[in-house]
């Protein structure tokens, strides 16, 4: 259970910091 929240967690941070790369 812990390895799929962390998962999640870092497909959130990839994505954050994609968008924040964009702009």
């Amino acid at each position: 259970m812990l390895n799929s929240i962390f998962i999640i967690f870092c497909l959130i941070a990839v994505s954050a910091f994609f968008s924040i790369s964009e702009i």
